[in-house]
């Protein structure tokens, strides 16, 4: 059998499996509120093996909250979620949404507005750790151990460097506040490179963008690509020495329109190429329901490959998630199985993927520093 029949086979099931799911559990595309004992009984090995991660998450109120907005430690139990990467939008107090328009900046920031809204955000994250609440997690080991322990991880993250104000040694700053993922670009438009929501104004990255990554991978912070455009993407895995991840977005099966988020598949082989990892969202505006989501991730699998996707919820981030707790985490690993996908497999997606990646990062830095 050659490689390609390999896939054309695989494919083949996957579609075949995924239909005769469809079939079997019509009516039951949400997740909420489903028992263990109602899920497929691979489920709860899937649970034991798997350092579950979502990539991308504003949950329990992290972007502007004083105080969190639910126990997010006790959800995440409760669905055997392992670890969440964590985040505010740096330039968010700068960003809006019009009414029937897309979110943009919609006035300048004050200055050193935006770096001390980062140093607030951190502290709520402070706020999360406890002995009855979360972990922080640092290295791939504290990963592990954290899954070793059920305890709840926290992967410290900023999506968008507006903090920095040009100064690259806030890199270092915010690695030292327990950051290790980082998000080049937002929705304000950027000195580090293009985002897909603005015309292109550098053609990929700036040279400090270059800059900031180089920084990330010698600290050992994961690089997220997330709102950047293609060409940022593509100068990215040139510049970068480790693979990097692409949090939240869904596959388009024809030209991305005009500021969309969505990628196309070029796009995703070229995350694949560069051994990185795609998230997926579950968000209403392209599924109907989480088993509609869960047949997205297929398709992106399809194009990307099954070591090259993960979940990256945007959870309170404005999509209107068609999953967004993660109590009922069990109830989507019954739907990837369902779908088609093995143990393994579904391992990956709802996680390793993500770890994998995590550990060339934080290895990296140990052989540079």
């Amino acid at each position: 059998m050659t490689q390609s029949q390999g896939v054309e086979s695989g494919l083949s099931r996957r579609a075949f499996l995924g239909g005769a799911a469809a079939l079997a559990v019509a009516g039951c595309g949400g997740v909420r509120g489903r028992k263990l004992e109602e899920l497929d009984p691979r489920v709860a090995g899937v649970l034991d093996s798997a350092i579950s991660v979502d990539m991308h998450s504003h949950a329990a109120g992290a972007g502007f909250a004083r105080a969190p907005k639910f126990d997010l430690a006790d959800h995440m139990r409760r669905g055997r979620m392992s670890a969440v990467c964590l985040c505010h939008s740096a330039d968010g107090p700068v960003i809006r949404r019009p009414p029937g328009g897309r979110i943009r900046q919609y006035r300048d920031p004050e200055p050193g507005e935006l770096y001390q809204f980062t140093r607030q955000r951190l502290a709520f994250m402070d706020s999360l750790l406890g002995p009855n609440g979360m972990t922080r997690v640092l290295t791939p080991a504290d990963l592990e151990a954290a899954k070793a322990a059920g305890r709840p991880a926290l992967v410290g993250t900023i999506e968008g460097c507006h903090f920095m104000d040009g100064r690259l040694e806030r890199i270092g700053e915010v690695y030292r506040r327990g950051i290790r993922h980082l998000q080049i670009v937002h929705y304000m438009p950027s000195e580090l490179g293009d985002q897909q929501t603005e015309d292109a104004k550098w053609g990929g990255l700036s040279p400090l963008g270059a800059d900031v990554i180089r920084e990330c991978n010698r600290l050992g912070i994961v690089v997220d690509v997330a709102h950047g455009t293609f060409e940022l993407v593509k100068q990215a895995a040139e510049v970068s020495s480790v693979p990097f991840i692409l949090s939240h977005t869904s596959l388009t099966t024809a030209t991305p329109q005009r500021y969309s988020r969505l990628i196309s598949a070029e796009h995703a082989r070229l995350m694949a190429q560069a051994g990185g990892v795609i998230g997926v969202w579950p968000a209403a505006f392209t599924f109907v329901d989480a088993r509609d989501w869960v047949a997205g991730i297929a398709r992106l699998v399809d194009v990307a490959g099954v070591d090259h996707v993960g979940i990256g919820t945007d959870m309170e981030g404005g999509v209107d998630e068609v999953w967004d707790d993660y109590a009922d985490l069990p109830a989507v690993v019954d739907l990837f199985l369902r779908r088609g996908f093995s143990p393994a497999e579904t391992t990956k997606l709802i996680g390793g993927n993500y770890v994998r990646v995590f550990r060339q990062v934080a290895a990296a830095r140990k052989e540079t520093t």
